[in-house]
């Protein structure tokens, strides 16, 4: 067996506090390969931004195509059993109620394909208020290429991805990065 050099682990070492490692077995799948037969989300035409057609655990349906160019928009990919996307929700809950009118947010919950009561049951516990999509085909993860969660995706008014982050340091971190990504 060959032994991979230093250098090439090194940025596995300098992720932030995300679940990664913790990751259950069919998350870790679904990050690495999407089934044959799942939608293959496009990229956006006039953007470098991912493609996303979900529907929320409310039953609204979101799609890229016709939310990108509208407001900016604030992705998170998370799961219920994430220890740092625990303490990352109520934060977003914050920024939500303080610039929901500005920009569109959309959590797509990567827990498995039948965790939705628990996806609810967290919604409803933690008081979330914004829109939160079930990824039940396991395909967003890779499309946005979640290295470890919680992975946020900041999208300017033209499609193009304005920053990410993955893990989630501080509740003080997060909102400075939104505040600078949306020019806020």
């Amino acid at each position: 067996m060959r032994r991979m050099p230093l250098l090439l682990l090194l940025p596995l070492l300098t992720l932030p506090a995300g679940c990664l490692a913790a990751m259950p077995a069919k998350t870790a799948q679904a990050l690495k390969a999407a089934p044959a037969d799942a939608p293959k989300p496009k990229r956006v035409v006039n953007g470098n931004a991912p493609a996303f057609d979900v529907t929320t655990i409310d039953g609204v349906r979101l799609n890229s195509q016709e939310i990108y160019g509208d407001k900016p928009v604030f992705i998170s990919l998370w799961a219920t059993w994430c220890g740092p996307c625990r303490k990352e929700a109520p934060v977003i809950n914050e920024l939500y109620d303080q610039y929901g009118d500005q920009v569109q947010f959309v959590a797509i919950s990567l827990d498995g394909p039948g965790d939705l009561s628990k996806i609810q049951s967290f919604r409803s516990s933690h008081g979330l208020k914004y829109p939160i999509a079930h990824d039940t085909q396991g395909v967003y993860g890779q499309v946005f290429q979640a290295q470890g969660i919680p992975k946020c995706v900041m999208v300017d008014l033209d499609g193009n991805v304005a920053k990410e982050t993955t893990g989630f340091g501080s509740a003080d971190a997060l909102k400075r990065e939104f505040r600078e990504a949306f020019k806020l």
